[in-house]
C-alpha cells in the first residue's frame, strides 16, 4: 500500500511540473481489463419458445469488476463497468410468446336466428264457410287489413274484421255476399288466396255503393280466406255472409247472379250454349247470369272483356231464341253496352257471350248500373239515333201513333198503330239494308218498318215494308256515304201496343 501511495505522488509531480500528457505508469498493476467484455453471451435465444430461455444470462459476467482499482486513476476509466452491462439481458425476451394468441374466436357467433319467421300471416281465429247463409259480428277494435277496393281510396276499410275459409277440390264458380245487418254497416268482401296482410295474396275485392256486396268469380282448386269487413273505420257489427259453389258450366240451370255494380268472371272452359242468330251472328262460349230488378227502372248493362270480342243479350225468359235486349259492337270490340226497361221484381237473364265459334273466351266484368232511358222516340222532334248493326232496341208499347207509312193503311192494309222515330247517318256509299225483329221481347208483334230522307214529309218515303201478321220487316235502299235517313218502327194494327224490338243496319 505504501508503494501504491508513492506511485501516485511520483506521477502528479510529473503532470505539474511538465504540462504535457503524463506516461501512464501501471504501477505494474495487472488491471488486466482488457475490457473486451467478451461477454459469451451467445444469446442464440433457441426460444424454443417454451421458452426457458436458455439464456443462463444470470450475467455472471465475472467481470468481478467491483474494480478493486483504487487507482483514484480518476482514469476517467470509471470504467463505466459498473457494468451497464447489467447486461440488459434480463433478457427482456421474456419472449412476449406467451402466446397472445388466446385466439378471442370464442365464436360470439351464437347466430341469433331462432327464426320467428311467422310470416305476415295474421288471421288468428279463423271460422268455416259454409254453403248458405253464415252470420258474424265485427267489433270497433282492431284492424289487420288495409287494401281498399278502389285505387283511389286504397285504405278506406274499418276496424276489427273477421275472417272465413273454404276449400275447393276442382275449379269452381263461388259467389260470395255480404250485407251488414246492423244498421248504416257497410260491408267489403276481401278474398285471399293466403291468410296474409301482403297485397299479392289479394285475390279481389267487393264493395257495392249500397246494399248487398255480390261477389261473383271462378276459382282454382285450393283453400281461400274470406274478410268480412266495413268500408268505413266506423263500420262495424253485425252482418250475414253467403256462400255457394259449383262446377263451372253455368248456364240457364245454374245461372250465375248478377246485382246493381260490377261483377267478374272468366268464361274460358265453357261451352257455347246459346246465341242468337239476329244478335250477333255466330256466338262463342258465354255465361248465363240472372238478375232480380230492385226497381221500376232503365238499368245499363255493359260488359267489357279482355282479350276477346264482347257480345251481351238479355232475356226474359232464359235461353230464348229471341232476345228481350242486345248489345253487339260494330266494329267488334272488348265493351258491348246494352240496356233495358224493367219492372221491380222481375227476373231478366243476361247472357255474357263472344262473338266467334272460335273465340275461347277469357275474364271479363259485368257492369250494372241504373241508367236513363234514351230520349222516347216519340216522334220527329224526339227521335232515337242508330247505329250499324244489331245495336238498336225499342219499345213501341210506351209510343204513340204519330206516322203512318205508304204500305200500310187503305181498305186491304191494316192500319197503323204506336211508333217509334229513329234518326241514322249512312257510314258508306252502297245499299242500306234496315231490318226490324218484333221477336226482341220474346212475343213478338206485326211490324211495319219505312224510312225516310225527310222526317216529317211522307213524300220522302225511300222503302217501306208490313209484315201483314209477320213479325220481321225487310226494308233496303241506295245512299250515299253521309246521308241522313229517318227510320219508322210501327205496328201495323192500332189494337196492338206493340212491345220490344230491334234494328238490324247493315251493307252488305
Amino acid at each position: 500500500m505504501k508503494k501504491l501511495i508513492a506511485l501516485l505522488v511520483l506521477a502528479m509531480g510529473m503532470w505539474g511540473c511538465g504540462g504535457e500528457a503524463p506516461m501512464v505508469f501501471d504501477g505494474g498493476a495487472t488491471d488486466t481489463d482488457t475490457d473486451s467484455d467478451t461477454d459469451s453471451d451467445t444469446d442464440s435465444d433457441t426460444d424454443s419458445d417454451t421458452d426457458t430461455d436458455t439464456d443462463t444470462d444470470s450475467d455472471t459476467d465475472s467481470d468481478t469488476d467491483s474494480d478493486t482499482d483504487s487507482d483514484t486513476d480518476t482514469d476517467t476509466d470509471t470504467d463505466t463497468d459498473t457494468d451497464t452491462d447489467t447486461d440488459t439481458d434480463t433478457d427482456t425476451d421474456t419472449d412476449t410468446d406467451t402466446d397472445t394468441d388466446t385466439d378471442t374466436d370464442t365464436d360470439t357467433d351464437t347466430d341469433t336466428d331462432t327464426d320467428t319467421d311467422t310470416g305476415p300471416v295474421a288471421c288468428g281465429s279463423v271460422q268455416s264457410l259454409v254453403v248458405g247463409d253464415n252470420f258474424g259480428t265485427t267489433t270497433d277494435t282492431g284492424s289487420t287489413w288495409d287494401v281498399g277496393c278502389y285505387a283511389s281510396d286504397p285504405v278506406a276499410l274499418g276496424p276489427g274484421e273477421e275472417v272465413w275459409e273454404f276449400t275447393l277440390i276442382e275449379t269452381s264458380w263461388v259467389q260470395i255476399t255480404s250485407v251488414g245487418t246492423t244498421p248504416g254497416f257497410d260491408t267489403v268482401i276481401l278474398l285471399l288466396d293466403e291468410c296474409s296482410t301482403d297485397p299479392s295474396a289479394l285475390v279481389a275485392c267487393q264493395d257495392n255503393t249500397s246494399g248487398m256486396d255480390t261477389m261473383n268469380i271462378t276459382l282454382a282448386a285450393g283453400t281461400y280466406y274470406v274478410v268480412a269487413d266495413g268500408f268505413h273505420a266506423d263500420d262495424f257489427g253485425d252482418y250475414t255472409l253467403g256462400f255457394d259453389y259449383g262446377p263451372v258450366g253455368h248456364d240457364c240451370s245454374d245461372p250465375l247472379v248478377a246485382v246493381v255494380g260490377t261483377q267478374s268472371s272468366d268464361s274460358s272452359g265453357q261451352a257455347d250454349s246459346y246465341g242468337i242468330s239476329g244478335c250477333n251472328g255466330i256466338s262463342g262460349v258465354d255465361e248465363v247470369w240472372e238478375f232480380v230488378a230492385p226497381t221500376n227502372d232503365w238499368y245499363d248493362v255493359t260488359m267489357t272483356a279482355s282479350g276477346f270480342n264482347a257480345v251481351v243479350m238479355i232475356w226474359e225468359t232464359c235461353g230464348s231464341t229471341t232476345t228481350y235486349e242486345c248489345g253487339n259492337p260494330e266494329p267488334d270490340s272488348n265493351v258491348a253496352v246494352s240496356g233495358f226497361l224493367a219492372t221491380s221484381g222481375n227476373t231478366y237473364y243476361i247472357l255474357a257471350d263472344t262473338d266467334d265459334d272460335s273465340d275461347p273466351g277469357g275474364a271479363y266484368t259485368l257492369d250494372i248500373a241504373v241508367g236513363v232511358a234514351p230520349p222516347g222516340g216519340d216522334d220527329c222532334s224526339d227521335f232515337f239515333t242508330a247505329t250499324d248493326g244489331w245495336s238498336n232496341f225499342g219499345d213501341t208499347s210506351v209510343a204513340a201513333d204519330d206516322y203512318e207509312g205508304s204500305c200500310e193503311g187503305g181498305s186491304t192494309i191494316p192500319p197503323s198503330g204506336p211508333d217509334q222515330v229513329w234518326e241514322y247517318m249512312a257510314t258508306q256509299n252502297g245499299t242500306l239494308h234496315i231490318d226490324m225483329y218484333t221477336d226482341a221481347g220474346g212475343g213478338g208483334f206485326s211490324c211495319t218498318l219505312y224510312f225516310r230522307s225527310t222526317c216529317t214529309d211522307s213524300s220522302s218515303e225511300l222503302d217501306c215494308d208490313n209484315a201483314f201478321s209477320g213479325d220481321t220487316c225487310f226494308t233496303s235502299a241506295t245512299v250515299s256515304n253521309g246521308d241522313t235517313v229517318y227510320i219508322f218502327a210501327d205496328t201495323n194494327n192500332p189494337g196492338v201496343l206493340g212491345g220490344w224490338y230491334g234494328l238490324d243496319i247493315y251493307y252488305p
